[in-house]
């Protein structure tokens, strides 16, 4: 602290003066020290802090571990992307078979999953039920291409399909009026918490919905349209 010495040394020189010297008085002493104490207020520093570093300032950052994303629960098809038309051949003007259907991210307590297609656009008053599959097992990932058809066997085992607006179980394709403008067609997957719900394949669509309405962990949609 080469400051605080050089003030030290300065203090002590105006100190010596004022006590000794030939002929010194009090009077001329006393002058000597306030002028000794005036040069080293003069020459002092405004602050003896030291500059060592706050513990604040010294602390490395603490690293904030990221987040692991939670995944998102999805459903697509390779028949036809988001808002788009559906395709002829999913239709009642085509082969009218089920588009094939895919999903990831099932949330934790996933016991099994549900898959319906609706049209809130028929003019009904209460929208018109293409699809109903209950009791999908939970390690599916898929539904294959035309797995709406009973008579295909391509559902996975345990799976059940109950009955539609169009009177029996499995898939019926969009088929809205001529003329009546493009209906949205809405597929649904449900994860459900339940193994299977106590339904059976005369089950309507709306018993179904109430049912899925208290059971669902989560659902995803995908959503595309058809018009004649």
């Amino acid at each position: 602290m080469r400051v605080t010495i050089g003030v030290a040394m300065v203090v002590v020189a105006a100190l010596s003066c004022a006590c000794t010297g030939s002929g010194g008085t009090p009077g001329s002493g006393g002058t000597a020290a306030a002028s000794g104490a005036a040069v080293a207020s003069s020459i002092a520093p405004t602050s003896t802090r030291a500059s060592t570093p706050t513990i604040a300032e010294s602390a490395e950052p603490t690293a904030v571990p990221e987040a692991t994303p939670m995944p998102v629960f999805t459903l697509t098809s390779t028949a036809f992307e988001p808002r788009t038309d559906i395709p002829a051949r999913y239709t009642c003007d085509g082969a009218d078979v089920s588009p094939p259907l895919a999903w990831s991210g099932a949330p934790a307590g996933t016991k099994s999953f549900a898959v319906t297609c609706f049209d809130p656009d028929a003019p009904t008053g209460s929208g018109f039920w293409h699809w109903v599959v209950v009791n999908i097992p939970a390690g599916t990932t898929e539904l294959k291409l035309d797995a709406g058809n009973p008579k295909a066997g391509l559902l996975p085992k345990g799976a059940l399909q109950t009955r539609t607006d169009f009177g029996a179980p499995g898939y019926g394709g969009p088929c809205p009026p001529e003329g009546h403008g493009p209906h949205r067609y809405v597929f649904t997957l449900f994860a459900v918490k339940q193994d299977a719900l106590q339904v059976n394949a005369d089950t309507s669509a709306a018993i179904i919905g109430f049912q899925l309405h208290f059971n669902t962990l989560e659902k995803a949609t995908l959503t595309a349209k058809f018009a004649r």
